[in-house]
C-alpha cells in the first residue's frame, strides 16, 4: 500500500506523539530499555499481522527523525491547534483524514502504552472483526482507584456510566474502529462500542515519572523471562 494513500486491507496504525510533555520532559523518546519509548508501538504495529501501515502523527521533528529510523511513516507536522496541551484525540484523527482521505479500518496506539505488544493488538482485531462496525476500546479490570473506570455488560458493551458501579477501567492502549465510522461519529464512543481485556501487568498508562518507572520495571523483568 502506498504510504500517502492507506489501504482497506487490514488495519492503518496511527501513532500520536507530541513534542510537548508537561510531567516527563520529551517523554515519547525518552529511552525505555533499549529502544525510544515511541519505538515500543511502532514496533508492536509493525509487528502485528493484520497492520500495513504505520503513521506517526507528531509536531515535532526530531520525534518524526526517531520514527522515521523505525520504519513508520510520518505524512506531515501536526499542526499547532493539533500539538497543544489541550488538543483532542479527535483532532488529531480529523487532520489525519483530511490530509490523505484514508479507508479500511485503523487502531490508535497511544506511546505511552509501551507494553501492549503486536499479540493484543492482532487479538483485539480479531474480537473487532466479529462484530458489524462499531468501535473496540482496551480496558482492564477495575481496582479501586484507577482513573477512567468503566461498566462493561456481558456483550463486552462499554458504558461511560458507572451507575451500575465500576468493573473495567480504561487503560489507553487501543482505539479500533473504521475511517467510515469515524467520518459519521468523530469518536470511539457510540451504541456499539466494545471491551478488549488486558492484563493489569500490561495495562501502565504512562503520565508521571513514577508510571514511566513501573513500566519499565514491567518490560525488563518480562525481558528476563523471555
Amino acid at each position: 500500500m502506498s504510504p500517502n494513500n492507506p489501504s482497506s486491507s487490514g488495519l492503518t496504525a496511527l501513532v500520536p506523539a507530541r513534542g510537548g510533555s508537561r510531567r516527563i520532559p520529551r517523554k515519547n523518546i525518552q529511552l525505555f530499555g533499549e529502544h525510544p519509548l515511541i519505538a515500543h508501538s511502532i514496533r508492536a504495529a509493525q509487528a502485528a499481522s493484520h497492520v500495513g501501515q504505520v503513521y506517526v502523527l507528531t509536531d515535532d521533528a526530531e520525534i518524526a527523525d526517531v520514527a522515521r529510523s523505525y520504519g513508520a511513516t510520518v505524512p506531515y507536522l501536526r499542526a499547532p491547534q493539533t500539538s497543544s496541551d489541550v488538543a483532542s484525540s479527535e483532532s488529531v484523527i480529523d487532520e489525519f483524514i483530511d490530509a490523505l482521505n484514508p479507508d479500511g479500518d485503523f487502531v490508535f496506539l497511544q506511546p505511552t502504552s509501551p507494553l501492549r505488544t503486536a499479540w493484543h493488538i492482532d487479538q483485539a482485531y480479531a474480537d473487532y472483526c466479529q462484530r458489524a462496525g462499531g468501535a473496540s476500546i482496551s480496558v482492564t479490570d477495575y481496582m479501586e482507584g484507577d482513573a477512567y473506570p468503566v461498566f462493561v455488560d456481558p456483550n463486552k458493551q462499554i458504558y461511560l456510566s458507572i451507575k451500575k458501579g465500576a468493573n473495567a477501567a480504561l487503560n489507553g492502549a487501543i482505539y479500533m474502529t473504521s475511517f467510515a465510522s469515524w467520518r459519521k461519529m468523530h469518536s470511539f464512543w457510540g451504541e456499539q462500542t466494545y471491551a478488549f481485556f488486558m492484563d493489569k501487568s500490561v495495562s501502565v498508562d504512562i503520565d508521571r515519572p513514577e508510571d514511566f518507572q513501573q513500566a519499565l520495571n514491567l518490560h525488563l523483568s518480562r525481558q528476563e523471562t523471555e
